[in-house]
This record gives C-alpha cells, sequence and structure tokens, in this order.
C-alpha cells in the first residue's frame, strides 16, 4: 500500500533524511514508488535522485531494478548501490548473467514466501557453456 502522501510528506521525510546525517549510519536503504506518480505534485518521482541532494552518506536504491536502470542510477549518482529482490530469487547466479548479458530466469510468483525449496532453491544456474 504505502504510505498515504499529503501536501506536508516531502517537507517531513527531508527532514528526517536530513537529521539522519547526525547519526553516522552505514547506509539509507531507499525505495522507489509502487505505482506511477507522474504528475502528483504530493509525490517523489525519483526518489534516490531526491535524496541524494539531502544525504550525505551511502544511499541504497530498491524497486524494479535491472541491469541497464540500475546501472544508470549508479552512474548519475544518485545512489551507491542497488539491491535486487525478485530478480536475485529467481537467478542465484544474478551477477554472472549480468556481467555476460546472460538471459534471465523467468520468476515465479506463486512460489514466493511458500514453504519449501519451490521458488528458492530450484532456479537453474547459468552453465558453463552459456557464460562467455
Amino acid at each position: 500500500m504505502g504510505i498515504l502522501i499529503d501536501d506536508e510528506t516531502i517537507g517531513l521525510y527531508e527532514y528526517i533524511v536530513g537529521r539522519l546525517n547526525d547519526y553516522g549510519l552505514a547506509y539509507l536503504h531507499l525505495i522507489e514508488p509502487f505505482t506511477d506518480v507522474t504528475g502528483n505534485p504530493q509525490a517523489i518521482q525519483e526518489v534516490a535522485k531526491h535524496f541524494r541532494k539531502i544525504y550525505n552518506g551511502t544511499i541504497i536504491i530498491n524497486r524494479a531494478f535491472n541491469k541497464e536502470t540500475a546501472t544508470k542510477v549508479l552512474n548519475d549518482g544518485d545512489a551507491d548501490l542497488v539491491s535486487f529482490g525478485v530478480p536475485f530469487i529467481a537467478n542465484p547466479d544474478l551477477v554472472e548473467r549480468y556481467k555476460t548479458d546472460a538471459p534471465l530466469n523467468t520468476p515465479d510468483p506463486a512460489t514466493f514466501y511458500t514453504p519449501g525449496e519451490k521458488g528458492y532453491t530450484d532456479y537453474a544456474f547459468l552453465s558453463q557453456s552459456e557464460i562467455k
């Protein structure tokens, strides 16, 4: 669901993030919006870019990044790290797949957060012949 936003939400979060600079945190982990907030003046479209101007420490960002969008946010300096959830669930060798531009396994959301190995330890790894 996320948070309910109003005309004070952005200012409140800017204040909080600014104050976090005083605590010597290891990092600040942010998440981009779950829904399209284009045209909503009470929402932040690019969270990492917005808070990079305020937070002086390490920023980690998440939410539906792929290799290209993660590389862009890093190269633009908007975040220091990008975390991946679903891509890692379906691709235990995600780093190697990104390094070699190998195709990704398709995740099966029906198996997320369920008991047993199905959906966690049964996704295929790249074979040696697929590694470029």
